[in-house]
């Protein structure tokens, strides 16, 4: 069993997570589930706009500078989703950020200094010893997450309209720069997948509104849309959803400045 030590767990490798990480490289370290970066907007097609957004750190700066540069972000603020994902992995490597990605998290346990968190991966079952653990997920880990007022979930999918004709699904957007039209199929907060999916079919086969309408890919993982919050689960171990930062260059900003106040989270 392989036994690790930091100051600061970061669950789930979100831009806010990642960031805060980056922030911070040789106190912190991450764990995922998948072996993805910023689910919470890329994987759940929940890429958000940053019109009119100016960052308030020299290192979102730098990220959004390199997405003007490769095309992955237009002046109206349209973002494609993945390259921003690439850029931060570059990141990772260049600062050594320490993250175990295919990894769950099976205990956590209150210690007198602190946490013990159980997880496994493909080497076994390891031990992480941490003094603060910040849950960044939307779903939250072995918890159950009070999400904000308003909090909304969806199953986003990509579909292709019929040319020249009226469409006449609604929670459709259109990004120029990815070239896609995403549907946003609301869900319930604890729905699940299968659920979700076969609500999805249902709606996809009977609705009016879709029948000339195809489906070209379903989101693997839900998309969140709620305000931005920090939770306070227990005595040093916070909630704060990435999904709730507002995109991916806010997530971004808000986990490199390191604003948040803990003292004054809701508990």
């Amino acid at each position: 069993m392989s036994n690790y030590n930091c100051e600061t767990l970061i669950l789930g490798a979100t831009f806010y997570g990642l960031s805060r990480l980056l922030s911070s490289p040789g106190d912190c370290m991450a764990v995922e589930r998948s072996v993805l970066v910023g689910s919470e907007y890329v994987d759940s097609l929940n890429d958000k706009g940053a019109a009119d957004f100016v960052p308030s750190t020299e290192f979102c700066t730098r990220i959004k500078e390199r997405l003007l540069i490769s095309g992955a972000l237009n002046d109206a603020g349209e973002i494609y989703a993945a390259p921003a994902s690439f850029h931060l992995c570059e990141l990772l490597l260049e600062k050594h950020g320490k993250i175990l990605f295919d990894t769950s998290v099976a205990e956590i346990r209150k210690t007198r200094g602190g946490y013990e968190v159980t997880i496994f991966n493909r080497s076994g079952f390891s031990v992480i010893s941490a003094k603060r653990i910040i849950d960044t997920t939307s779903e939250g880990v072995l918890h159950n997450p009070p999400y904000p007022a308003l909090a909304q979930k969806n199953l986003n999918l990509i579909v292709q309209k019929p040319e020249n004709a009226n469409c006449g699904l609604k929670n459709l957007t259109h990004n120029s720069l990815a070239g896609i039209d995403i549907f946003k199929f609301p869900v319930g907060l604890h729905e699940d997948m299968y659920p979700a999916k076969t609500r999805l079919y249902s709606f996809w086969e009977n609705s009016p509104d879709a029948k000339d309408s195809r489906i070209v890919y379903i989101a693997n993982t839900f998309a969140y849309d709620m305000d931005f919050t920090c939770h306070k689960i227990d005595d040093n171990r916070y909630w704060i959803p990435s999904s709730g930062c507002g995109g991916i260059l806010q997530a971004i900003d808000k986990g490199f400045s390191d604003e948040v106040n803990f003292d004054d989270s809701e508990g």
